[in-house]
């Protein structure tokens, strides 16, 4: 009996599902050893698992039991390779929440779609905002706005633009205050 290619695609996206959940249940159960066992017990655990306790690989497998509780709900989109389940372990909850709103997580998604995947979105992350004045504002009160906008922000993370007609403004007002001050 020939198996159809549906059929295929299934028992693979089943193997793979079960794959992750039996590394978030790893993970989980080396965080576990960690908590619950005394120093000499978790010693003997990590030996007669073959690992050495100062590996990175215990290291990451608890971060993994750490993240058991959030990945869970998400296991069917993630791939069957321990080291990208780790990496997906350490992002933050917007990283993780970007990826699936974006339907980027699946499971044969590799460490470096995830990676390109957040440098897209993070270059995407252009905000901006327009102002417009009416021509009857006054050149004094730009000058105050725009001044007030730059004492409250750091000026590293923006950036602001100024059209000809509202420097013409702001120069008007510096030029005004500037005659003020002289002349007191």
């Amino acid at each position: 009996m020939q198996k159809n290619a549906t059929k295929y695609a299934k028992d693979i996206s089943n193997l793979t599902c079960s794959t992750a959940e039996n590394i978030l249940k790893i993970g989980l159960l080396m965080l576990q050893a960690k908590e619950t066992l005394n120093k000499t017990d978790y010693e003997e655990f990590l030996k007669l698992t073959n690992y050495d306790k100062k590996s990175p690989t215990v290291r990451k497998w608890k971060r993994i039991g750490e993240s058991y509780v959030r990945l869970m709900p998400i296991v069917h989109n993630l791939p069957p390779h321990w080291s990208t389940i780790y990496a997906i372990s350490g992002l933050d909850s917007n990283k993780l929440d970007l990826l699936e709103r974006n339907n980027i997580l699946n499971q044969s998604i590799t460490l470096r779609e995830i990676n390109d995947a957040l440098k897209i979105a993070s270059n995407k992350l252009k905000i901006n905002i327009n102002i417009n004045f009416s021509s009857q504002v006054l050149s004094i009160d730009l000058l105050n706005m725009l001044e007030a906008i730059k004492d409250s922000i750091d000026m590293n993370l923006c950036e602001i633009k100024v059209s000809e007609d509202a420097q013409f403004l702001l120069d008007e007002a510096e030029a005004q205050t500037s005659t003020l001050k002289l002349a007191a």
